[in-house]
């Protein structure tokens, strides 16, 4: 995570079978909500409560669950 701070273009999804606790925090305070979007590998259930159980506000669980993947889908030229 820490690598990857100063790479702007890069975006992480929540997916992965085995993310310790607090990653998600931590992808949080280093890169910032902005840059993290959903994603799951596993139940819905599992990548949605990976989420949901997060010390995260409202506003960045919208933007992790859906608003950060609709700006990226935003900036494509059609």
């Amino acid at each position: 995570l820490k690598r990857l701070r100063d790479c702007e273009n890069v975006f992480l999804d929540t997916s992965g079978s085995v993310l310790d606790e607090h990653t998600i925090e931590m992808a949080v305070e280093i890169l910032g909500h902005e840059r993290i979007v959903f994603g799951t590998d596993t139940l819905m259930e599992t990548g949605v409560g990976r989420i949901l159980s997060a010390h995260l506000t409202d506003e960045q669980r919208e933007d992790i669950f859906a608003g950060n993947m609709q700006r990226i889908l935003d900036r494509r030229v059609v």
